[in-house]
């Protein structure tokens, strides 16, 4: 059995932080969603109302919905009856980003290889340390996703609607035609954006 690849990866808190820390949880999530350190870090503390330097309970609720937050989603490897146990080995973890739990520590895994500030894979004993649990990164927020053809012809409605608006509108008394405050300037900028959320995003 060949242990997974093992990168040297902080995160990215030496950009804002010195010296020690407990702070496993806060580097595996930020690694694996691949979100700045420090944004993460407030997250958290926003979250659970404790700084994420000393750690963090993992199996509170309020921890729980944070990464669901954040687009993780918990998979268990362990538990009363379960006859084979996981580890940081080739082959035994999904490919994508994850936040891998163990005793005491959490780890990132980003396609099968390892990402932390020492070596998480095997116990003093030098026996393959066991995996109990994982989050799995399904959605990262700002991931490009793609459009079905139903919600292309609705954005393509709206955005003609916009421009029907826009063409009526006169732009130095855009209040003489619409009491809102519209103006024909802030509807082409929808328009606009619409344009390139069409361009950008493919189709099923």
């Amino acid at each position: 059995m060949a242990l997974m690849e093992l990168v040297y990866d902080d995160g990215g808190r030496s950009l804002y932080f010195k010296g020690h820390a407990r702070d496993c949880v806060c580097r595996s999530i930020a690694i694996a969603s691949g979100r700045d350190y420090k944004e993460i870090y407030d997250t958290m503390f926003k979250a659970t109302g404790k700084t994420p330097r000393n750690g963090v309970n993992t199996r509170s609720v309020k921890f729980k919905r944070m990464m669901a937050s954040l687009g993780f989603t918990w998979v268990a490897t362990s538990g009363i009856g379960w006859k084979e146990s996981t580890h940081l080995i080739k082959g035994e973890l999904p490919e994508g980003r994850l936040v891998c739990a163990m005793a005491g520590h959490y780890t990132a895994v980003v396609d099968n290889q390892v990402r932390d500030v020492f070596d998480p894979r095997m116990n003093d004993l030098l026996e393959y340390r066991k995996i109990y649990g994982y989050w799995k990164l399904e959605n990262r927020p700002g991931m490009r996703q793609k459009l079905t053809k139903q919600e292309i012809r609705t954005l393509k409605s709206i955005e003609s609607r916009l421009c029907r608006m826009a063409d009526k509108m006169d732009e130095n008394d855009c209040e003489l035609h619409y009491g809102n405050g519209t103006c024909a300037s802030q509807l082409n900028c929808s328009i606009a954006a619409l344009e390139t959320i069409l361009q950008e995003f493919q189709e099923d």
